[in-house]
């Protein structure tokens, strides 16, 4: 994934510098024209992204997540936006937000942004306000940027080019697609412990552990049940973030899952006090969340199982409105890699 997002990037045709320079020039006229037409303060934002490869998808996104955390923060401080303007050229993405908070406080919690935000780091936010100076981050008594690459404070960096363009791209596109990939494994892994936690409490299930009784079992319960599922969601968490980072053949894949497994059947036992309640999950449910992770990038369909005359059978719903037959063809020959690679290690669980 990385190593595809970072070629996509150096693929791109450069801009020349007049191009740059243009650029510049623009959004420093929009900047003016918004403070002449506006009362308020100005908050601009661009992403900070080294050489002349401005725009690509995995830079808009980064940019629409930025763009996301300052409208929060903005209705957080009940803010009002006087004016929005967004533009998506290939000279980079923009944003202008004219809002009706002081120009101290706004500085501040966009700092606050570009600080504790995980690619807060890619974020250019200015903030400005007719007739009155800009505040820099000295004036607040706020440290200057740290490099992307080395943590040393960035402008000294800049200044002896200590590091070389491919080597920023890298650390930048590592950042996005790191942040990406946990925002995206933190939600399979919650769909999975969901599962878990559903399964338990739905009843009757005669001789099962339902939210009615213990059935055949008095060795746990229903709250065993909920101990377990939240012990495991690192763990699904995981298997969903090597599905989406390796690219290697299943069988690598699976070899690193049934590790993975074994760790996260000692934590099952811990939490619950020795008593197996969700070994078989383990196993089934890992291998489910790191082949919804292996389809991050492809989102076509989401794959459950269901009961159909007393058998339980796969269920494929599209999930992207352009899905067509192919891809739930690759879906299913993905499924069916994943499928041959289990039973050729023919066990049962992970121990």
């Amino acid at each position: 994934m990385i190593e595809e997002h970072l070629q996509e990037i150096l693929n791109t045709p450069p801009l020349a510098l007049d191009e740059i320079l243009s650029a510049r020039e623009r959004r420093a006229d929009t900047q003016r024209q918004l403070m002449e037409e506006g009362q308020g303060t100005l908050i601009c934002l661009t992403l900070n992204i080294a050489g002349a490869v401005k725009s690509a998808p995995l830079l808009t996104r980064a940019f629409e997540e930025g763009k996301r955390r300052i409208l929060t923060q903005l209705r957080f401080e009940r803010a009002k936006i006087g004016k929005c303007i967004e533009r998506h050229e290939r000279t980079g993405d923009e944003l202008y937000l004219l809002v009706d908070l002081d120009l101290v406080t706004a500085k501040r919690r966009m700092v606050e942004i570009e600080e504790g935000f995980a690619l807060g780091r890619l974020l250019d936010i200015d903030v400005m306000a007719k007739g009155v100076p800009k505040i820099s981050r000295q004036q607040l008594g706020l440290p200057p940027r740290r490099c992307l690459v080395c943590g040393e404070m960035a402008a000294g960096c800049a200044r002896r080019r200590r590091h070389d363009i491919r080597e920023i791209l890298r650390r930048t596109v590592e950042l996005i697609d790191g942040y990406f990939v946990g925002e995206y494994a933190d939600r399979v892994a919650g769909h999975a412990c969901r599962a878990l936690l559903y399964e338990v409490h739905i009843a009757p299930k005669p001789g099962l552990v339902d939210r009615e009784n213990s059935g055949a079992h008095r060795d746990m319960d229903e709250f065993t049940f909920f101990d377990s599922a939240c012990a495991l969601y690192p763990y699904f968490r995981e298997c969903a973030k090597k599905g989406a980072l390796y690219r290697e053949e299943p069988d690598v894949l699976f070899a690193l899952l049934r590790m993975d497994g074994k760790l996260a059947e000692q934590r099952m036992l811990r939490a619950t006090g020795g008593v197996n309640t969700h070994k078989g999950a383990i196993f089934s449910m890992g291998i489910f969340c790191a082949v919804m992770g292996s389809m991050m990038e492809e989102g076509f369909a989401c794959v459950l199982t269901t009961q159909l005359k007393g058998r339980t059978v796969l269920r494929i719903c599209p999930i992207h409105p352009e899905t067509a037959e192919n891809d739930i063809c690759h879906t299913i020959q993905r499924m069916y890699q994943y499928a041959r690679a289990l039973k050729k290690e023919r066990v049962p669980n992970f121990s």
